[in-house]
């Protein structure tokens, strides 16, 4: 039973934390239209990276995408 209430916590942390990652990038691509590509994408990438990279630590995955 704790094993299952973790789980669905863990589950719904993960969730909250790409919805902020998602968010930040429409932020980032609205950013992108307003400031000029250079910064904007710089920008970007420590928002996203940051984000994800909170979400997936417990798996160790790497983005390379961006």
């Amino acid at each position: 039973m704790i094993t299952r209430i973790k789980g669905w916590i863990e589950i719904m942390v993960r969730s909250l934390m790409i919805t902020i990652a998602v968010c930040n990038g429409c932020f980032a691509f609205i950013f992108v239209i307003y400031a000029g590509f250079d910064l904007a994408h710089i920008c970007y990438k420590i928002i996203i990276l940051f984000f994800v990279n909170q979400v997936l630590i417990g798996r160790r995955i790497i983005l390379v995408w961006l």
